[in-house]
């Protein structure tokens, strides 16, 4: 599961996925996608989500995880103002080198633009699977 994942359909969207082993049984996942409006060549448009869930136990099976969104916060190193969770996903791994998305955002005001948002993505693994 540790590996960039994007969405064919979706130009320049995708997440960057963590997992923190058997130890802990969770991961984390940035997730990068564009404004609703779909204006990707906008830089003020892109917007940065993280999922947080734990992790599958075998193919196929469809493990929820919260999506949070963080304020604030530059690549100048300026700090996020807050993180807020937003909505809930589905992350569903189909074999090593294919996965879905499904996903709702919340109707609340800290959802913003996506908020009551819901749709599903079919993500490929940017890199080789390994065995």
């Amino acid at each position: 599961l540790d590996a960039p994942w994007y969405d064919p359909a979706r130009s320049g969207q995708g997440l960057i996925v963590s997992t923190s082993g058997a130890r802990f049984g969770a991961f984390m996942a940035g997730w990068f996608t564009y404004d609703t409006e779909g204006a990707i060549d906008d830089a003020d448009a892109q917007h940065w989500f993280t999922l947080q869930g734990p992790l599958p136990t075998a193919y196929g099976e469809a493990t929820p995880a919260t999506i949070f969104r963080s304020i604030g916060g530059s690549s100048a190193g300026d700090a996020t103002r807050n993180t807020h969770a937003v909505g809930q996903a589905l992350l569903t791994v189909h074999d090593c080198a294919h996965a879905t998305l499904e996903y709702v955002f919340d109707d609340t005001p800290v959802a913003g633009a996506f908020a009551n948002r819901n749709r599903s993505m079919d993500l490929q693994r940017l890199d080789a699977c390994v065995d």
